[in-house]
C-alpha cells in the first residue's frame, strides 16, 4: 500500500468537505476516487430542484457516474419546488424514473407544488411510484393526480405527508366521494407506513370500502379534516396509533358563535361514543394534540398519558374538566393567555379530583399587550398554587 498517496487522498477528501458545491463538481473531475466522493457529498444535503435546468442536472448528474449506477448507493433527500417546467426535462425526469426508479433510496421527498408539476406528463405519476423505497415523502398542493400517484406505490415507504388544496372555498360542500380520505389515497402503503400526517378532506367513507384496510405499523396520526373524524373507522383502520393529532373545521366555513360551537361538537362527540361502543377504539393513548373541541368532539373514552390543548378559553372549561376526567392525563401540556389564566374558574380546573393523577403539568402563556393594564398577575400566580405535587414549567 503506497502510505503516501492513501493520506494524500484523505487530505484531499478533507478539503472536498470543506469546499463550496461549484469546487467539489470541480474536483470531481481530476480522478475517479475524488468523484466518488464528491457525488457522495453532493447528494448528503437536500438536492433542491427550482428550474428545469436543475431537473435536467440532476437526472443527468445520477447517471454521470463513471460505473453509471454507482450514485444510486446513496440515500437521497431530493425537494422540488419547481411549478411548471417544460414538457422536454419533464419527460428526462420521467424516462429517469421508470427506468431506474426501483434503484433509488430516497430519504425525503418533497414535491411542494405536485399538482401542477404531475399535471405537465401523463405518465409522470406513474414514474414517481416506481422509486423503489422513500423513508418520508411530503406531497403539497396536491389533488388527483397526486392521489393516483399515491395509489400507484407499490414499494417500501415510511412515513407520509399529504397536504390537499384547499383553498378553493367550494371544497366543503363537495360529496364525500369528491374528498380524499387517508384511508383510501394510502391503501396501497398499508403494509409499510408508520406516520401518515397532512390536510385531508373527506373523513368518512363507507364501512364496506375499506374495513379490510387496516394500517398495522402505523403508531402516528396527524389529521387536518374538513369535519371531525370518525374514530370508530381510523381506531379500526390504524389500531396501534399511539400519538394523535387532529384538527377540523367544525363549522364548515360557517362562523358559529361559542353555544353553536358546542352543539355541532356534542353531537359529533355522541355519535362517535356510541360508534366507538359498538365498533370499538384505540385501549390508550400516549399522546394527544389538539384544541380542546376538536378533543372534546372525538368523545375518546381510553387514559391519554400526555395531552396538549391550544388555546383553551373559558367557554371550553366545562368540556376540558369532563375530558380529564376520562383521560386520566399524567403530563398536561396547556396553551392558554394571560386573560385566561387570571380567570378563578381557571384555577378551579385544578382544585378537582380529576387533576390528582397529573405529574407534570406546562402553561404555555401567551400575553396581549392591549391587555397589560387589566391583568392581575398576582391573581394567576394563585391559581397555578394549586397543584403542590405537580411540575410546573
Amino acid at each position: 500500500m503506497d502510505i503516501t498517496r492513501e493520506l494524500n487522498y484523505d487530505i484531499l477528501h478533507l478539503i472536498m468537505s470543506l469546499c463550496q458545491r461549484h469546487e467539489i463538481s470541480t474536483m470531481m473531475k481530476t480522478c475517479r476516487l475524488l468523484n466518488l466522493q464528491g457525488a457522495k457529498l453532493l447528494l448528503s444535503d437536500f438536492v433542491t430542484l427550482d428550474t428545469e435546468n436543475d431537473i435536467t442536472s440532476f437526472v443527468a448528474f445520477m447517471l454521470g457516474g463513471s460505473g453509471n449506477l454507482d450514485r444510486f448507493d446513496q440515500p437521497l433527500r431530493v425537494h422540488f419546488t419547481v411549478e411548471s417546467p417544460s414538457p422536454e426535462s419533464v419527460a428526462n425526469l420521467r424516462d429517469f424514473l421508470f427506468e431506474y426508479g426501483h434503484l433509488l433510496w430516497c430519504r425525503a421527498l418533497i414535491i411542494s407544488h405536485a399538482e401542477q408539476l404531475l399535471a405537465v406528463d401523463l405518465h409522470l405519476p406513474d414514474a414517481f411510484a416506481e422509486i423503489g423505497f422513500i423513508n418520508y415523502i411530503h406531497v403539497a398542493e396536491a389533488g388527483p393526480l397526486a392521489r393516483a400517484m399515491l395509489q400507484e406505490m407499490k414499494n417500501e415507504v415510511f412515513d407520509v405527508r399529504v397536504d390537499f388544496e384547499l383553498r378553493n372555498k367550494h371544497y366543503r360542500f363537495l360529496p364525500d366521494d369528491l374528498q380524499n380520505n387517508p384511508i383510501l389515497v394510502l391503501a396501497p402503503l398499508y403494509d409499510t407506513l408508520c406516520s401518515v400526517s397532512g390536510t385531508w378532506g373527506g373523513t368518512d367513507p363507507a364501512k364496506t370500502v375499506y374495513e379490510d384496510i387496516v394500517f398495522h405499523d402505523v403508531t402516528s396520526l396527524e389529521l387536518y379534516t374538513k369535519d371531525p373524524i370518525h374514530v370508530s373507522h381510523y381506531a379500526h383502520a390504524f389500531p396501534n396509533v399511539l400519538d394523535l393529532s387532529v384538527s377540523a373545521s367544525v363549522a364548515n366555513g360557517i362562523l358559529l358563535d361559542e353555544a353553536q360551537i358546542i352543539t355541532v361538537c356534542t353531537e359529533f362527540r355522541n355519535r362517535n361514543r356510541v360508534a366507538q361502543r359498538a365498533h370499538g377504539s384505540w385501549a390508550r393513548l400516549e399522546r394527544f394534540h389538539g384544541s380542546m373541541h376538536n378533543w372534546w368532539a372525538l368523545g375518546l373514552e381510553c387514559e391519554v398519558e400526555r395531552v396538549e390543548v391550544s388555546d383553551l378559553l373559558e367557554w371550553q372549561f366545562g368540556m376540558f374538566g369532563e375530558m380529564l376526567r376520562v383521560a386520566r392525563p399524567k403530563y398536561l401540556v396547556l396553551d392558554v393567555r394571560a386573560s385566561t389564566a387570571t380567570l378563578e374558574a381557571f384555577g378551579t380546573l385544578f382544585r378537582r379530583q380529576a387533576t390528582q393523577f397529573l405529574a407534570g403539568l406546562r402553561l404555555d402563556v401567551s400575553f396581549d399587550p392591549l391587555d397589560r393594564d387589566e391583568l392581575n398577575a398576582s391573581t394567576m400566580l394563585v391559581s397555578w398554587r394549586v397543584l403542590p405535587s405537580a411540575r410546573k414549567r
